[in-house]
């Protein structure tokens, strides 16, 4: 996630009782390129491939959240 486009911020501390399942008290994505938009999140839940990680990738399969908020 290393780009002057796109900024992840994780507001508390993330923790994981099963392998691949990551649960997190609060996030905001900021994206700054040809469209640009602000998605804040409570309460969510990453699905991740953790085979992707050998190869230094990390891909979502799933996520789900609560009160979610998204601004263009």
């Amino acid at each position: 996630m290393r780009s002057d486009e796109l900024i992840v911020h994780i507001d508390h501390p993330s923790w994981t009782l099963w392998p691949g399942h990551i649960h997190v008290r609060g996030a905001t994505v900021l994206v700054n390129g040809e469209t640009q938009f602000k998605l804040q999140a409570k309460n969510l839940l990453v699905h991740v491939n953790l085979f992707g990680l050998f190869k230094k990738h990390l891909k979502v399969t799933r996520l789900s959240g609560d009160d979610i908020h998204f601004f263009v």
